[in-house]
């Protein structure tokens, strides 16, 4: 069923959220999505739509997460986990979303929004430009690995998003998302623990 603003209530939370323990999903991830989930309805609410319900209870749903404890905390992969998410991977492009993901050190949202025009051709280079408006040039160099793999995606296409999903259109960072939760998983990395895009690598340097 699509979401929309009122489409749920405390019931369907209290569910998501028994969903989720039997799923083993943190405390932190938990609290992390129903945070978002709460900031959006009450934006929405001081935006003017005064009858919107908030579904989600900070007593009955928001799990008690220890700010000072650290065990849950952003991950930091080793390149033995990032090259197991890797192969892992049940096609290029998941392949492709790990280690471009990596390579721009977990900026998912500016991953997703670049387009075919941010690529840069240099002699023996796959550049990626990552200028923003009124902010100096800032030209990534791709590993080798990554160029290849964004290349055979991109195919004969010549405009477009630089990462285009089902029917061409944009992968948004949900889908990233699910794709790095869904290969943590089968690879055993992190165990217990979801991976996500903000989760960092330690060795930059070796992630080819």
């Amino acid at each position: 069923m699509p979401f929309r603003l009122g489409c749920l209530g405390y019931a369907d939370i209290t569910a998501w959220r028994l969903v989720q323990e039997a799923r083993g999903a943190s405390d932190r991830s938990v609290a992390r999505r129903l945070s978002s989930l709460s900031s959006l309805h009450e934006h929405a609410a001081r935006r003017g739509w005064a009858e919107l319900v908030n579904p989600v209870d900070a007593e009955d749903h928001r799990p008690r997460v220890d700010r000072h404890d650290t065990s849950s905390a952003t991950p930091v992969l080793e390149v033995g986990e990032l090259q197991a998410l890797v192969r892992a991977a049940a096609s290029p492009f998941e392949a492709l979303i790990v280690l471009l993901l990596y390579t721009l050190a977990g900026r998912v949202s500016e991953m997703c929004a670049l387009d075919l025009s941010h690529r840069v051709f240099r002699p023996g280079r796959v550049s990626l430009d990552l200028t923003r408006k009124g902010d100096k040039e800032r030209i990534l160099p791709l590993p080798a690995v990554v160029a290849w793999l964004l290349e055979l995606h991109v195919g004969d296409r010549v405009s477009g998003p630089l990462l285009a999903g089902e029917q061409g259109r944009a992968t948004d960072r949900f889908a990233v998302d699910r794709i790095l939760t869904r290969l943590g998983r089968h690879a055993g990395v992190l165990p217990g623990r979801d991976v996500y895009p903000r989760t960092s690598c330690a060795h930059p340097g070796s992630r080819t």
